[in-house]
């Protein structure tokens, strides 16, 4: 039986926090690491947002595990590879997200996945200090996604693929399904020989449009467990989803990662978070195609950064050689798997979607769009 703690904490106090969490570990037997082992903490560093924002771990709660951790003389050290393509895109995150300070004031090494040396485990390619550690904390963001629904444990830990080896993961796994089955099988390879610990940060979540585009929302939660996907199970469900209509987390349970959970803390806890206004669907088909949303840049909010056309997996996004500003290439159309990473990446969310009219009808009978 797997047990997940849910404990309310409604501000970034960082002894409030630390008061919270080391309650939390209690309920659910301690932390599974011993002094002197050296343990990774993953926060999710999608770009270079800073904390009201909610699209990236509150630093705070970064800095009460680092304390927690030292306190026990369990090594610690933060590692992540952002979403964002640019040059040293990951020290601009790490910068931006407060974490750079937290680093320095506890005296903690930063790990630019992107930077480093890898090595292969199956399918993947994995950095060196992933597979030389004992452990990884994963502290995601409570969050909601368009094109997944939801983001939580297991979807943070896809940045732990190195640069922009995450396009080539989007490109061969195009439908949400195949991704949600990647991002299972990532888990069970990264935890095959390692432990692994969550905290997931829900003081103020993100909703709506996310994992960056929606609006911060104060829930003041603090989900924890050993194991990803039962974390990923009960908070989804707390903030109103069915978790098994949530892809990772239904393939997850039929493949058995993940049975019955005990709830500890906060048993009867709930928040209703407001779904993406449409969110992805697998697209096969002659009928796929006619479902796809139609991608544009607002030449107006657009930076001319083409983060876009970096991160797109099908080279789908060009630009136009008189405004400079990124375009949709039509003879490619059928190239798009609507990932939506190039709306995700976007800081200053100059990228609008429009579902198409089949699209937009299937989205309305199967719920998936809200108006």
């Amino acid at each position: 039986m797997d047990a997940v703690s849910i404990l309310r904490c409604n501000e970034y106090y960082l002894e409030e926090v630390k008061e919270c969490l080391e309650k939390s570990f209690e309920l659910i037997g301690g932390i599974p690491f011993q002094a002197g082992q050296r343990v990774l903490i993953k926060p999710n560093l999608i770009g270079p947002y800073p904390p009201e924002v909610a699209a990236t771990t509150h630093p705070v709660i970064v800095e009460a595990i680092i304390s927690i951790l030292q306190a026990k003389r369990i090594e610690a050290c933060i590692g992540e590879s952002s979403g964002f393509r640019a040059r040293d895109g990951t020290l601009k995150a790490f910068n931006v997200s407060g974490l750079e300070d937290v680093a320095s004031r506890t005296k903690v090494d930063f790990i630019d996945f992107d930077k480093s040396k890898c090595g292969k485990r199956g399918n993947f390619i994995l950095p060196e200090e992933i597979l030389e550690c004992e452990g990884i904390i994963n502290l995601p963001k409570l969050k909601t996604h368009r094109l997944t629904g939801f983001t939580g444990a297991i979807k943070n830990l896809f940045g732990v693929i190195p640069g922009r080896t995450k396009t080539s993961y989007h490109a061969n796994y195009p439908t949400i399904r195949e991704f949600s089955e990647m991002l299972v099988d990532l888990h069970s390879t990264l935890f095959r020989d390692r432990l692994e610990f969550v905290v997931m940060d829900g003081v103020v979540g993100m909703e709506g449009n996310g994992p960056t585009g929606g609006k911060p929302i104060s829930s003041g939660v603090i989900f924890s467990g050993r194991n990803g996907f039962a974390v990923d199970y009960v908070s989804s469900k707390s903030i109103g989803f069915n978790p098994l209509g949530v892809d990772m987390i239904g393939i997850a349970c039929e493949r058995g990662y993940f049975d019955e959970i005990e709830i500890r803390g906060e048993k009867d806890f709930s928040f209703k978070y407001k779904r993406p206004s449409s969110e992805g669907m697998d697209l096969m088909g002659l009928l796929g195609r006619m479902m796809k949303p139609y991608f544009k840049a607002n030449p107006d909010l657009c930076a001319r950064c083409y983060e876009c056309v970096r991160a797109c997996p099908r080279g789908v996004i060009g630009v136009d050689t008189r405004t400079k500003v990124p375009v949709w290439k039509k003879e490619k159309r059928r190239d798009c798997i609507s990932c939506y990473c190039c709306e995700e990446l976007c800081q200053r969310h100059a990228i609008e979607v429009t579902p198409s009219v089949v699209g937009k009808l299937v989205n309305l009978i199967t719920g998936r769009v809200r108006e």
